[in-house]
């Protein structure tokens, strides 16, 4: 993928800068340090801005990306559509966008 983003045809906010939890333009950027190959999947906030997912994937072909997309997309109630992996794509250490609905 050209533009470096895990879902072709991504367009995330265009935020530039520090990597922290905010909401900008309806979009919630987190940064997510990843634990594949774990036995029950799950999410914890760490801090303001890191999440530790453990995924019940292993990171080949990317399996773990594809279930870490799935895991948040339960845990922040939006559709898988609405998450980017938008840093880190091969990496344990993640930025993630994820699209918030208004309400």
């Amino acid at each position: 993928m050209k533009d470096g983003h895990a879902r072709a045809g991504a367009k995330p906010s265009g935020q530039v800068g520090p990597t922290r939890t905010n909401v900008l333009k309806g979009t919630l950027r987190i940064d997510v340090h990843i634990v594949p190959n774990s036995r029950q999947p799950s999410v914890r906030r760490l801090d303001d801005s890191t999440y530790e997912v453990r995924v019940d994937a292993a990171p080949r072909d990317g399996k773990a990306n594809r279930r870490l997309v799935e895991i948040l997309s339960d845990h922040f109630r939006v559709p898988k559509s609405a998450i980017f992996i938008v840093k880190g794509e091969r990496s344990r250490d993640k930025t993630v966008e994820i699209g918030i609905r208004s309400p």
